[in-house]
């Protein structure tokens, strides 16, 4: 089992019943940071510049996402 660090620290661990935020696959846990977090998060052979593209082509939602402009996340700016 994989937990979501950042679901962690806010919600703390559980394993009962099975939260939205532990997984079975690093793949599950990397469409979860992208999707919930925003948080490009890089593929094996993928550079950080191809998973910032391709995560900004999958969740455009992301660079008008209040809480990312805020806290100044680089890929809002591309």
């Amino acid at each position: 089992m994989i937990a979501c660090r950042i679901c962690v620290a806010k919600h703390g661990l559980r394993l009962e019943p099975r939260p939205s935020y532990v997984f079975d696959t690093e793949e599950e846990q990397f469409a979860h940071l992208e999707l919930v977090h925003h948080t490009p998060v890089s593929r094996e052979g993928e550079t950080k510049e191809a998973a910032t593209i391709r995560f900004l082509a999958e969740h455009p939602e992301a660079k008008d996402c209040k809480e990312c402009l805020e806290n100044g996340a680089a890929w809002t700016k591309l």
